[in-house]
C-alpha cells in the first residue's frame, strides 16, 4: 500500500498536477521512475 499528498498533488489543478503524475508513475513503475518525496510506502 502506497500513501500519496493527494491533497498537495493531485485534486487542486496546476502546476504541481505534473508532480503528482510523476509521483504515481514512481508507484507503478519503480524501476523506470525515482521515487518521489510525495510518496510513501505503507506496511
Amino acid at each position: 500500500m502506497w500513501a500519496l499528498d493527494a491533497d498537495g498533488l493531485i485534486v487542486r489543478p496546476g502546476p504541481r498536477l505534473v508532480d503528482g503524475v510523476e509521483a504515481i508513475a514512481a508507484i507503478l513503475h519503480p524501476d523506470v521512475f525515482a521515487p518521489h518525496e510525495a510518496t510513501a510506502r505503507v506496511q
